[in-house]
């Protein structure tokens, strides 16, 4: 099948770049993946519509809204911080009675990472 198809002079120089750096032989393999792409990200966009959607009525599924304050939020997020801080504080202060200038600890996330932290002293 033969199309002819009018450019405008910006996307015309593209295709001679395309041609011109060896990866291409011709405009039309040039436009062929031009369209290819574009189908591709088609298709991606119409998936993160679809996730949305489903996201959407996933959402008004899950039942009653519950009210939230974000100040108790974050003091429950402070009084965990300050946990952590608490349980770590004989650690610390018995690495300085050692000698030592800092000290290591296994993260109390690590069931889901293997993340290490280093604490020294100032």
């Amino acid at each position: 099948m033969t199309m002819n198809v009018n450019l405008t002079p910006q996307l015309e120089e593209m295709v001679q770049r395309k041609m011109a750096s060896g990866l291409y032989t011709s405009a039309s393999e040039v436009v062929r993946e031009a369209l290819l792409l574009m189908d591709e990200q088609d298709r991606v966009r119409a998936a993160k519509l679809e996730q949305t959607r489903q996201d959407i009525r996933d959402g008004l599924d899950s039942g009653e809204p519950t009210p939230w304050d974000p100040d108790e939020i974050k003091g429950e997020g402070r009084k965990r911080r300050s946990a952590r801080v608490t349980k770590l504080k004989p650690v610390y202060e018995a690495s300085l009675q050692a000698g030592t200038s800092s000290f290591t600890s296994k993260s109390p996330r690590a069931s889901r990472s293997s993340a290490y932290f280093t604490v020294r002293a100032t």
